[in-house]
């Protein structure tokens, strides 16, 4: 016996279409690789930014040993406090060029805990221009004037 004829159309199997291919990606994920490049930039930026900063701390310090370690009491002074202007100029220019006191209370607000005694702020006010220096005195002005550059340095950050 022959089956019986279909009632209706005739139905054929469902083909699927074919799955997108990986390439080209949809746009987000555009958007999202331009964020993670932008990002990178901006870090290795910042990084290159700060391994300058530092590099160029290292040389203001090595440049204060180098002037201040050897010769005699007053011309150490003279080399520190000669420095720590340039390293002014650097830091902070607007602070750079202050004259007698207000650039003894600017280099006192570089430290919280400056206590400076008198014989070493008279140094910061007229040290380079004294004939001669007691060591001891030249020894200590050494050393604020070495932690004051290191406040600095550290305040400021460097262009």
């Amino acid at each position: 016996m022959n089956a019986p004829a279909p009632q209706g159309p005739i139905l054929q199997d469902i083909h699927l279409p074919i799955e997108p291919g990986w390439w080209p990606p949809a746009p987000g994920w555009w958007l999202l690789a331009g964020v993670i490049f932008a990002v990178l930039v901006w870090m290795g930026y910042r990084w290159r930014r700060w391994q300058r900063r530092r590099a160029r701390a290292a040389q203001w310090l090595t440049e204060f040993d180098r002037t201040t370690q050897t010769g005699l009491p007053i011309a150490r002074v003279r080399a520190a406090t000669a420095l720590l202007r340039r390293a002014a100029h650097e830091y902070a220019p607007a602070n750079a060029s202050l004259p007698g006191e207000r650039w003894l209370d600017y280099l006192k607000s570089l430290r919280a805990d400056a206590n400076l005694d008198a014989e070493v702020q008279t140094l910061w006010r007229d040290g380079q221009w004294r004939p001669d220096v007691a060591e001891s005195l030249a020894i200590r002005f050494v050393a604020e004037a070495n932690a004051l550059l290191r406040s600095m340095i550290q305040q400021g950050g460097g262009q």
